[in-house]
């Protein structure tokens, strides 16, 4: 059997990377790791963050020589949701769909997802979900599209590093281990023990910690990774910090909590041991004593997760970069312990359908020719005849409505891919991350920091007033069925803390006042407060005003709908 190749890609916010991996006779190699930087800012649209992937892409591809072979890419991590379920090994065909629908907080139609079971306990099947919005996939087949690379499998990040550990390990850890990639947007949780797998995606962004560092400091974003990466130690307490090297601490020890509570959670939900040791991966794992900082705190082992351990190539100094897309590859080459591709059903389908058409086509003329031959021996028996010619006929019959089937199903992709087009206007949400973090953190005090933004669209409000509101009033909402107006995001969920016991309440109405100064928001709520002994913790909902009138857009687009000719309820 020749040599294969199989191709992991891993596009993240700041960097691409890539891992070629060869197959021949039972042995895995890799041969190639390549990361290319996007040179964006923080703040950079969607548009310039898109253009620069694609062009990293194509000069990926055209450079560096990547070889023929199936391609995986992993889903971005801040869009991808992640769920653990328990479901009843006796119903897990009956109730898989009804449990998505109960743990996803948006319609199955509007997503693309898939489970995988990834372990039993008793009577009690493990179940890992992943799903994605259809407009991010198709966005990001678009961009893989435009770049000129076909992809055979999207896969969850969190899985791919499974999937690492388990080759690793030959198949089952012995012992169980977590696995932290830490990366620009999010960070993806994964804990192994034996087969079992559990998943988390964790909202602590390396770009955030980035872009507050560069502010507190008053240096370029570069300047700042640069510091953060070399010359800041975790691992030591300087007296006289800075506010925004405290701040950097801060954000790591709410790091430090979102895994305890995940180490908990896994514990009750799975009844697994805790792990004996943390391994870690991902660009924002090189950041300086992280890995002495989160040995203290979570009184475990932490060390660098060795990625390349059993499939060769890379350098050790890079391995942090490419635990991901390593998980990818594996998936691409068919070597992955669990399979779990988020591709849209039927673009897999149609794919399948392309591989059959040759040999159905192929099929049929060996059936003409036979019977055509059949026809030439039976000519002097006319019953004879009369049958081949019938038997002829339906193999055409058979042949040409396969024929048809195949050019339905191509003019029906087609048209799902015009569609599909119109969907990524939703993309702008990726926009609003860095940019509102950036607007966000020039009006918080310097004792303050943000580490994370979640969008709120204005379906979700609607249906949040229209399951609340009674009486006339709810007589009088008007029923909006626009999914354009629908999808559109009309709020976020600011996260963030402050030092001090009191001190963000004092403060509060001032982070108001400057809030409502700036152009494309239009108020704010305060929406949870959490104190602590040193610090507190708080959620802050902002209505955004991207029409920048003076009011809310989520206003503005009930104003807009009540204009039409519609129902009201």
């Amino acid at each position: 059997m020749g040599e294969k190749h199989a191709i992991g890609l891993d596009i993240g916010r700041e960097a691409v990377k890539c891992v070629v991996m060869s197959t021949q006779k039972g042995r895995v190699q890799v041969t190639k790791c390549v990361s290319v930087r996007l040179e964006v800012r923080a703040e950079a649209e969607a548009g310039e963050w898109r253009a620069a992937a694609v062009k990293a892409l194509k000069e990926l591809w055209a450079q560096q020589g990547i070889p023929e072979g199936a391609v995986a890419v992993t889903a971005p991590t801040a869009h991808t949701l992640i769920r653990a379920l328990k479901v009843a090994t006796a119903k897990l065909d009956q109730q898989l769909t009804e449990e998505a629908k109960q743990q996803l907080p948006f319609p199955l139609e509007q997503l693309d997802w898939e489970a995988v079971v990834v372990g039993t306990e008793g009577d009690q099947t493990h179940v890992s979900l992943a799903a994605i919005k259809k407009e991010i996939t198709a966005e990001l087949l678009g961009m893989l599209e435009e770049s000129g690379i076909r992809v055979e499998r999207i896969e969850s990040g969190a899985l791919a590093l499974a999937n690492v550990a388990l080759h690793a390990q030959g198949g089952s850890c012995g012992t169980p281990v977590g696995i932290l990639s830490l990366g620009a947007t999010a960070a993806n949780l994964t804990i192994v023990d034996g087969k079992k797998v559990w998943m988390r995606t964790l909202p602590v962004a390396g770009s955030a910690v980035v872009a507050g560092l560069a502010k507190g400091l008053n240096i370029t974003e570069a300047a700042a990774r640069d510091e953060l990466m070399g010359n800041l130690n975790l691992a030591e307490q300087v007296e006289n910090e800075s506010d925004a090297v405290k701040n950097v601490r801060a954000t790591m020890m709410r790091l430090v909590m979102e895994i305890t509570r995940s180490l908990t959670f896994y514990k009750s939900q799975l009844n697994g041991e805790r792990p004996q040791k943390l391994l870690l991966t991902g660009g924002y794992s090189r950041i300086g004593g992280l890995r002495e900082f989160l040995a203290d705190r979570l009184k475990m082992p932490v060390e660098e997760f060795e990625v390349f351990e059993k499939v060769g190539g890379g350098e050790r100094g890079e391995a942090m970069l490419y635990g991901e897309a390593v998980g990818s590859a594996l998936a691409a080459a068919g070597l992955a312990v669990y399979q779990l591709n988020l591709m849209p059903k039927e673009i897999v389908a149609q794919r399948e359908l392309d591989r059959k058409k040759p040999y159905v086509i192929a099929a049929a003329a060996i059936l003409m020719l036979t019977f055509a031959g059949l026809y030439v021996l039976a000519q002097g028996e006319k019953s004879r005849l009369e049958k081949v010619a019938k038997e002829a006929q339906a193999a055409a019959d058979k042949a040409r409505r396969y024929d048809g089937e195949i050019r339905r199903v191509e003019e029906q992709m087609r048209l799902e891919d015009a569609k599909s087009l119109n969907l990524r206007r939703v993309l702008w949400e990726r926009e609003l991350y860095p940019y509102l973090l950036r607007q966000l953190a020039g009006v918080m005090p310097s004792n303050a920091w943000l580490y994370g933004v979640d969008t709120v669209t204005f379906g979700e409000v609607h249906e949040e007033k229209r399951q609340t509101t009674t009486g006339r009033d709810a007589e009088r909402l008007v029923i909006v069925d626009d999914p354009e107006l629908l999808g559109r995001p009309v709020r976020v969920i600011v996260r963030g803390g402050s030092y001090g016991d009191g001190a963000w309440t004092e403060q509060m109405p001032e982070v108001e006042r400057r809030l409502r100064a700036l152009p494309d928001i239009a108020g704010m709520e305060q929406k949870q407060l959490a104190r602590h002994k040193k610090y507190a913790e708080f959620d802050v909902v902002v209505d955004l005003d991207f029409d920048r009138n003076g009011t809310g857009d989520y206003e503005d687009i009930v104003a807009e709908a009540a204009s039409r000719p519609t129902r009201r309820r």
